[in-house]
C-alpha cells in the first residue's frame, strides 16, 4: 500500500531473482484506507 498523489493504492508483486514483477495495482477500497490510516497515525 502506498500513496500516489493523494490517493491510496494497493500493489501485489512477486520478487524474482533479478526483478520485481508487478501483478496488479489498484485503488484501495474504503476498508483498506481506514486500515492504512490507523497504521500510520
Amino acid at each position: 500500500m502506498g500513496l500516489i498523489g493523494d490517493r491510496l493504492y494497493v500493489m501485489v508483486f512477486a520478487l524474482r531473482e533479478t526483478a520485481v514483477r508487478i501483478i496488479s495495482l489498484r485503488k484501495a477500497n474504503s476498508r483498506e484506507v481506514k486500515r492504512y490510516a490507523a497504521a500510520v497515525h
